[in-house]
């Protein structure tokens, strides 16, 4: 109860800095390094120490930062975006919701047992939490392949974790005996899924801004963890669709499981778990374990009350573990939302720099969900992975000036790559210091000019966004914004021959890419139009995917890009952009070219079309066209055909009645935009 009731107090003292209101907290960061950069020059340094000095100094250049951030928080043009509005699942998150997921899979009397009879997690619980990290940062920002690649990795790891529970566990706990198995099975994986959803929500709404503590950034972390799961093969009726759902669901969940029960086994193991958390068995160097036992402390807390009081976590029980729990929830509950961000991927390399040991098992790792096969459930070779690259990732963005990595990440990846170039190149200790200082340099300069660009680049695209819907005159007269975008994408082949790819695949792969941020941007343009007032927007997108005319293109390029729209399919029908906004997704083309297309592609347009077909087309509904094998003149061709079926004359109003966006029930196209060439080849004639 001390730190419930300490952590409310601190927070008490300043509310409007996780209120987030700019102007005073501007105010604030601006005083305190006023005062800051006043001790500094006051100092004498002959009766000042010099730890002082050095302490003003960095105190005084954290509140310069903060005070910068802040003053670009103001000027930073807000977005409407799904992406924009999610909260970031950066490291502190990872790691403290980490262990919170922890006990609640735990206190599931299967999962419980399970962990404890098949796993070595209180030998080695380093190897299980950046496994666990390995796999929320490629759940949820990794790429297309390794996302689809997850399902036969746990699979495959999972496969020796199967039985049933003892007999006097389950009579103590009161299981049937049908209901006392264990394994990888939808139900369990399902739970698994919802405690992570749950350990999210509950850090955002314990630490995170209070201005995205609304029902649709809960419904978008529900969607996000809802299209992992269907990636992984679970069933859509064990998942939630939105916040309400999944509560009502995991609270009905919770209840059937009696948090008296298995008194012998579960609290047992959250004890060995606490115990862990502060060994030399939870990591070698005191800074790793006192992540790690910050993590633990805090995430804890984060657990529901009734859970707390059963395994004695709703308070710490030595002084350092109460201070850690009260200090911590304070300073993340004031400051979390103001502190710079490192993605998942920064904190695993922060991982590998203090645990050097770790880089064999994340590369190890690594290499075995890139050689799964769910389709053959076998194993492929795969490459040696490169892990300083995969750590130096940018994340997921459709501005294209931040998919690079920040400034905090660069400096940790730099510190990773040094280490492994002491013992590659035999490089000195001080040799590779000065090496990381140019490189850290380098990056910081980098990194702040991205960062400028960006924000120069989001301010231009919300000015441009205004432009489009209202015209530039005193009267503020609304524009005539076409409600049908047609986009034709094409360019990927020259593409991949300009920069010289070894593979014309990479090529369409980068365009594949530039599609999903597409969609984003139509999304974000959609969103900007409705919250302004305006009454029109381009509520229907067609992508021209694939060509009548791409499929005499030589045989291996066929293959690979019939396996690349495969992905990007099934990628696209768990999409949590497509679910949150209820998008209908058609597909539109040649029926009888598409009969030839090979069976896991036409799976995943079946699959893709279902999964959206009860989002329906209406006056602020969303609908997204996938022109795959089409061809405007086959279209034609089809139109006729149709009409002439019936015994009808060949008009213009009959042939348009038989268009494709005709017979799903939306309007013709009004603009199409093509950036490569000027012409339409014959795209919606």
């Amino acid at each position: 109860m001390l730190a419930r009731s300490g952590s409310t107090k601190l927070l008490s003292l300043l509310p409007s800095l996780k209120d987030g209101r700019p102007a005073l907290r501007w105010a604030i960061y601006t005083g305190g390094c006023a005062c800051a950069a006043a001790l500094s020059t006051s100092m004498n340094f002959f009766t000042w120490p010099r730890w002082g000095i050095v302490l003003s100094l960095l105190v005084g250049s954290i509140l310069i930062y903060l005070a910068t951030f802040a003053r670009f928080a103001i000027l930073e043009p807000p977005s409407t975006s799904l992406h924009a509005q999610d909260p970031q699942h950066g490291s502190l998150l990872a790691m403290c919701a980490a262990h919170t997921a922890l006990v609640l899979q735990i206190h599931h009397p299967l999962v419980g047992f399970a962990v404890q009879k098949h796993t070595h997690f209180t030998e080695r619980p380093m190897g299980r939490f950046v496994r666990t990290l390995l796999f929320v940062e490629l759940a949820l920002h990794g790429s297309t392949e390794d996302k689809l690649k997850l399902a036969g990795w746990l699979r495959g790891i999972h496969a020796h974790v199967k039985g049933s529970l003892p007999s006097k566990w389950r009579e103590e706990i009161g299981l049937a005996d049908d209901a006392a198995e264990y394994g990888y099975m939808p139900e369990l994986m399902a739970y698994v899924l919802e405690t992570l959803t749950w350990s999210t929500i509950a850090f955002h709404q314990r630490f995170g801004d209070s201005s995205q503590q609304n029902t649709a950034v809960l419904d978008s972390i529900v969607l996000h963890w809802s299209s992992v799961g269907r990636l992984l093969g679970v069933r859509d009726n064990l998942l939630g669709n939105n916040f309400e759902s999944f509560t009502a669901s995991f609270q009905a969940r919770l209840a059937t499981i009696r948090a008296q029960a298995g008194e012998t086994l579960r609290p047992r193991t959250v004890c060995n778990l606490d115990d862990v958390s502060t060994s030399h068995r939870a990591a070698h160097t005191w800074w790793m374990r006192a992540i790690i036992y910050c993590g633990w402390t805090i995430g804890t807390s984060l657990l529901p009350p009734d859970i707390q009081d059963a395994y004695g976590l709703n308070a710490p029980q030595t002084r350092t573990g109460r201070f850690v729990r009260w200090a911590g929830t304070g300073f993340l509950a004031m400051f979390y939302n103001h502190l710079p961000r490192l993605p998942v991927r920064g904190l695993i390399a922060i991982i590998c720099a203090l645990e050097p040991g770790m880089r064999e098992l994340c590369i190890d790792t690594l290499v075995t969900i890139r050689s799964s096969d769910e389709a053959s459930n076998s194993r492929v070779v795969a490459q040696n992975v490169d892990l300083v690259g995969w750590l130096a990732t940018g994340p997921q963005s459709a501005n294209p000036f931040m998919k690079h990595p920040t400034v905090l990440q660069s400096a940790v990846v730099r510190v990773v790559e040094a280490q492994i170039s002491m013992v590659a190149y035999q490089r000195s200790q001080t040799v590779a210091s000065l090496v990381w200082i140019g490189h850290l340099a380098q990056d910081t300069v980098h990194g702040l000019r991205r960062n400028l660009q960006g924000r120069v680049h989001a301010l231009r695209c919300n000015l441009a966004r205004r432009s489009i819907v209202w015209k530039d005159s005193p009267d503020k007269k609304e524009r005539s914004i076409p409600v049908h975008v047609g986009c034709v994408m094409d360019g990927n082949r020259r593409f991949a021959r300009s920069h010289k790819y070894p593979s014309v695949i990479l090529g369409h792969q980068r365009g594949a890419a530039t599609a999903a941020d597409l969609l984003v941007w139509w999304a974000d343009l959609v969103s900007f139009c409705h919250s302004n007032g305006s009454q029109q927007s381009p509520r229907v997108l067609t992508l021209w995917a694939l060509s009548s005319d791409n499929l005499k293109r030589p045989q291996d390029e066929l293959e690979g890009l019939l396996d690349l729209l495969t992905q990007e399919i099934v990628i696209l029908a768990n999409s949590p952009l497509v679910h949150h906004l209820r998008i209908h997704v058609r597909v539109i083309g040649s029926v009888a070219a598409m009969a030839s297309f090979p069976h896991a592609l036409r799976e995943a347009i079946e699959g893709l079309e279902s999964a959206t077909s009860l989002y329906r087309y209406d006056d602020r509904g969303l609908t997204l066209q996938l022109a795959i094998a089409y061809g405007g003149q086959d279209e034609v061709v089809e139109a006729v055909q149709r009409v002439t079926a019936r015994g009808e004359p060949v008009t213009a109003q009959a042939l348009g009645r038989e268009t494709y966006s005709a017979r799903n029930g939306v309007p013709p196209v009004g603009l199409i935009i093509r950036t490569s060439e000027r012409r339409t080849s014959g795209f919606m004639l």
